[in-house]
């Protein structure tokens, strides 16, 4: 990854993650902010093939926030993260539950 820091504290990070223990690829850009909350685009899928996911993330420093996951089929899921490290979606075909 390349990051980038601001005068302002700011970082922002092109990235490339790869985990070969799950066979997962993502690859996209966070911008970390003073406070220590994030914003993260990427995308998620298997290496080499076309991306699964596009996802964007907001993340606050104790670990809540939300992100907004759409598969390549159109299907868009909400997620809620929480400080205790719980995590729920709901999904616009109906499918929800934990993370």
């Amino acid at each position: 990854s390349e990051v980038t820091v601001s005068p302002d504290g700011t970082t922002t990070e092109e990235f490339r993650e790869l985990y070969t223990d799950s066979d997962v690829e993502r690859i996209g850009t966070s911008l970390t902010k003073f406070d220590g909350s994030v914003h993260s685009e990427y995308t998620q899928g298997e290496p080499g093939e076309d991306p699964e996911w596009d996802i964007v993330s907001d993340r606050n420093y104790d670990g809540s926030g939300s992100a907004v996951w759409t598969y390549s089929d159109g299907t868009v899921c909400d997620l809620v993260f929480r400080t205790n490290g719980n995590c729920t979606y709901t999904c616009d075909n109906g499918q929800d539950g934990d993370c």
